[in-house]
């Protein structure tokens, strides 16, 4: 299976099951490297080809949603708004777990991806040379150590490297490569 990102990636819980090989070609990014790529038994990274991850859902900050959509609507709506975001949150998580227990994953994976969030932007720079990156490319090594084994990664390997393919793709958005 060739995977490339779409408007519309979906299918991967079906695929966790099967014994697969998924070839990342060109771009595969988002919902396209989270499911697709990791469900795959074994995984390629095709000539130049981008794995770009920006994590998963996570639990969220109920205090900073709190006052985000304080303003914006009712006071008297608030907590139930705070409590739908968090159930649908909750769903989510669970799915994603569900999913990382399939494709035989780490399930803390996503959560993983997610505490970069966290981090004050002088630790986050140690790891990922970019400020502000909106995908982040994995190293092999990381990926590996959170069981998504890839099998031959002919993509970038370095941010000099990636950095220049993003460019030769005609985009701009900043994207960090991590080891």
């Amino acid at each position: 299976m060739a995977a490339k990102s779409t408007p519309a990636c979906y299918g991967w819980e079906a695929l966790a099951p099967l014994k697969t090989t998924v070839v990342a070609q060109r771009v595969c990014a988002s919902s396209c490297a989270n499911y697709l790529f990791t469900a795959g038994d074994r995984r390629v990274i095709d000539d130049d080809a981008l794995l770009l991850f920006h994590g998963g859902a996570h639990p969220i900050d109920e205090g900073a949603l709190r006052k985000a959509i304080g303003s914006q609507i009712p006071a008297d709506q608030v907590e139930a708004q705070v409590a739908n975001i968090r159930a649908d949150i909750d769903r989510q998580i669970r799915r994603q777990d569900a999913f990382s227990t399939m494709a035989r994953i780490d399930v803390n994976f996503f959560r993983w991806m997610a505490s970069f969030n966290d981090l004050p932007e002088d630790a986050f720079l140690t790891l990922c040379p970019t400020r502000d990156p909106v995908m982040i490319l994995y190293s092999d090594r990381l990926l590996a150590m959170h069981g998504v084994a890839v099998h031959e990664n002919r993509g970038p390997n370095s941010q000099e490297a990636l950095t220049a393919r993003v460019a030769a793709l005609g985009r701009a958005e900043p994207v960090c490569f991590m080891e």
